[in-house]
């Protein structure tokens, strides 16, 4: 541990989070005119292009807004003809990095079955899917009984992925991606309703069950509500079984980078003492404002001491090794009460 470690555990009142939800959703989908590549906003309904007739990219992005959302985002990528022997992987890679600087939070695959259709697979090490690695990725998987396996047929182990269970549709997978688009990141998923889907799966107990237990997420009815049964991720990790915890974590990045992109272009930080320190200010202001909004409860920030840095690492103008540890507040969704009659 560094010298100057320091640990500090803010006492600050509670503030206002954003009222706006800064989550956005991207869809990608087979234009089917093999425009590979590209990402366009698309602020309203009457904005989707016509992608032709029964086009699974148009049927997501019209039901995305009707579920709500002022904007969706449309990645066009020709997997449907092409995938997987004319797919360039490097470029759709660069898409998604450039996607992330687009501040996209959600991303769902239209025309892909997250259970049943081969093209998720590129080899043994990759899918199509994987490639988004600080996006969460929303996948719906066909299923008319009881999941068997789900997380382990989808290799989806990495986190930030979310798949619920019901018949696949891509105006279906439309709304429910909006859906979770909706909710503020840290928010538990579980018991979100959607909307504008009226079709429920009708699910017994036990079916859910043995659904969540392949942290597979049912779509089913709670108090006349069409709502996902619970906020489960596909990875095995504990630290990361629940998806608020992923999507969480990649907002907290984002606006870090957001601060930190703003200081370096602002101003010109020396590589001495004062610099480091100035970096570490604008850390623990931003990590204050997430405590104050309640995203975390608690904060320790390592930064090195110049001495301690690597003199090629100073040739190079450049500074690593700062460690932020956060802590996340949780949520309680399952309550055990023993309950005792004396008469």
């Amino acid at each position: 541990m560094p010298k100057n470690a320091v640990t500090i555990y803010s006492d600050l009142e509670l503030t206002p989070r954003p009222e706006e939800i800064p989550t956005r959703l991207m869809i990608a989908g087979d234009d089917g005119e093999g425009n590979s590549g590209e990402i366009k906003k698309i602020e309203s309904k009457e904005d989707i292009p016509d992608y032709g007739e029964d086009s699974d990219l148009e049927d997501a992005l019209k039901a995305a807004f009707d579920e709500g959302l002022n904007e969706v985002w449309v990645y066009e990528v020709e997997y449907e003809t092409s995938y997987p022997d004319d797919l360039d992987l490097d470029v759709i890679e660069n898409d998604y990095v450039k996607a992330e600087e687009y501040g996209i939070t959600e991303i769902a695959y239209a025309g892909l079955d997250a259970v049943n259709d081969s093209t998720l697979m590129i080899d043994e090490d990759k899918t199509l899917v994987s490639l988004a690695k600080d996006i969460n990725a929303i996948h719906i998987s066909e299923t008319t009984e009881v999941v068997d396996s789900i997380s382990i047929d989808l290799d989806l182990q990495d986190r930030g992925h979310f798949v619920f269970a019901h018949d696949y549709e891509d105006s279906i997978l439309g709304n429910a991606a909006a859906a979770v688009t909706k909710v503020y990141p840290n928010d538990k998923l579980m018991w979100k309703g959607i909307d504008t889907l009226d079709e429920n799966t009708e699910y017994s107990r036990k079916d859910i069950e043995a659904i969540e237990d392949e942290y597979v997420n049912a779509i089913t009815e709670v108090q006349e509500d069409i709502v996902f049964s619970n906020g489960y991720s596909t990875t095995d990790d504990e630290g990361y079984k629940w998806v608020d915890v992923t999507r969480t974590e990649f907002y907290l990045i984002d606006r870090l980078k957001e601060r930190l992109n703003r200081l370096f272009k602002n101003r010109n930080l020396p590589y001495n003492s004062n610099g480091i320190s100035t970096i570490e200010t604008r850390i623990d202001s931003t990590l204050r404002t997430f405590r104050g909004e309640n995203l975390i409860e608690y904060y320790e920030v390592y930064t090195p001491t110049l001495e301690e840095i690597d003199v090629e690492d100073r040739n190079n103008r450049i500074l690593r090794d700062i460690e932020i540890i956060v802590g996340l507040p949780g949520h309680i969704q399952e309550i055990e009460i023993d309950l005792i009659l004396e008469l």
